[in-house]
């Protein structure tokens, strides 16, 4: 679970999820209110990991669709959604994505 920079605090899951699920960049410490960012490391992760989805999709064109793709694709998504909160980590300042 991530951890404020600041104050220290552990985030729960339902707190990191329900933050993760913004536009915006930043995320506030329910702790101490302090404004945290995600780190350089798990930004690239994730863009590393939701590359996935799109490639299984260009398969497709390939090859027939089936059922085991839809359900690994399910499968990938789910599990990489309910993950997430787990390899976050969070940073003082907004580094650049890459």
């Amino acid at each position: 679970m991530p951890k404020c920079q600041k104050c220290g605090g552990n985030w729960t899951w339902k707190q990191t999820v329900k933050k993760s699920f913004t536009l915006d960049t930043r995320m506030k410490c329910p702790h101490c209110s302090e404004i945290q960012f995600i780190s350089k490391r798990t930004r690239k992760w994730s863009s590393a990991l939701m590359f996935v989805i799109p490639l299984v999709l260009l398969l497709n064109i390939f090859w027939e669709p089936t059922l085991w793709t839809i359900v690994i694709m399910i499968c990938i998504a789910s599990t990489y959604l309910v993950s997430y909160p787990y390899w976050l980590e969070l940073s003082n300042e907004e580094n650049l994505p890459f």
